[in-house]
């Protein structure tokens, strides 16, 4: 619980970063705690993992200082974005029926 209200404090990016590697530290810690062995494949993707998402925060644009309710709609409007959550929502109500 703590770590989500540390997040809202945090930008985008170092949210993107704490989230992907709480992977990472659950494997890490269930092989201290729980003596639970990581066979090879699972280290591979514990590796590709960190890669990844610091391949991501590296080349991620920078946050803009939104200062209006008009800006908001103008980044949620976008045609790219309402594509994207048409097919999330098709996707969604295909997988369910």
């Amino acid at each position: 619980m703590d770590i989500y209200v540390g997040i809202i404090l945090v930008k985008t990016v170092s949210t993107h970063l704490f989230k992907t590697w709480d992977v990472l530290y659950s494997a890490v810690l269930a092989h201290i705690v729980l003596k639970e062995n990581l066979h090879a494949l699972g280290v591979l993707g514990c590796m590709l993992s960190m890669v990844g998402s610091v391949t991501m925060v590296l080349h991620a644009p920078r946050d803009q200082n939104i200062e209006s309710v008009e800006e908001i709609w103008e980044l949620a409007t976008q045609s790219g974005r309402l594509l994207y959550i048409f097919f999330e929502i098709s996707l969604c109500i295909h997988t369910y029926l």
